[in-house]
């Protein structure tokens, strides 16, 4: 190996990955310092990897080499994406239940104003996709726990209106709505969070997301009595 190529730790997650979570040395070459960027304006400031799981998000524009620490932003908390600094070896190391922060390694260098997740125009969803489906264990647990989230809900939504347990089930059954919440519960999952805690999370998320739109249920109800 030469002595100046970048040797990075060793992967705890790769198998599961299947693709290398570092970039290579020569596209670490091509991606300024820490500071490097600091005299650019934010919008001009290119971006050179993104990682991604769930609904978070990563967009590096700085790497130290040394300790790989990074320099970009971040949205890791839906709607609240902001610039700051992460480890990429954290992030390599995280495995939240199965579920590991992957790299796109379709992504090319653009500037970050020109990204749609980054400049508002994309806030709620990444066109890049995981390498590797769910497991049918995985998805399978998931189904669970998105069948347990909604019939919670549904139940407090019921309650709170007066509206059958269906009327809520049928609206939180169908696709979009399903797979707004499978990526929310993801992205607690991806932050660490416990399966509870995420599934507690995502209850209190579809039901501020329900309370929003509870007087025109029952509006709706009322007008078809």
């Amino acid at each position: 190996m030469n002595e100046n190529e970048q040797q990075f730790p060793a992967e705890k997650n790769g198998e599961r990955r299947k693709h290398a979570f570092y970039p290579s040395a020569e596209m670490l070459a091509g991606i300024p310092p820490l500071y490097g960027t600091e005299n650019t304006s934010t919008s001009d400031t290119v971006v050179h990897l993104h990682y991604s799981v769930g609904r978070c998000d990563w967009y590096i524009a700085e790497v130290d080499p040394e300790s790989l620490t990074a320099f970009g932003w971040a949205e890791v908390t839906p709607g609240c994406g902001e610039w700051g600094y992460s480890s990429l070896t954290e992030m390599e190391e995280l495995n939240a239940q199965g579920y590991v922060i992957e790299r796109d390694v379709t992504f090319k260098p653009v500037r970050a104003g020109d990204v749609a997740r980054i400049n508002g125009t994309q806030p709620d969803s990444s066109g890049y996709q995981y390498s590797e489906p769910l497991t049918a264990q995985d998805a399978e647990r998931l189904g669970e726990l998105l069948g347990l989230t909604m019939a919670t809900c549904a139940q407090a939504s019921s309650a709170k209106t007066g509206l059958s347990l269906e009327f809520f089930l049928r609206s939180y059954a169908q696709d979009d709505v399903l797979d707004a919440l499978g990526m929310e519960f993801l992205s607690h999952i991806a932050a660490g969070e416990t399966e509870a805690t995420a599934a507690e999370r995502t209850v209190g998320w579809l039901l501020k997301a329900t309370a929003e739109s509870l007087d025109l249920a029952v509006e709706l109800h009322g007008s078809q009595r």
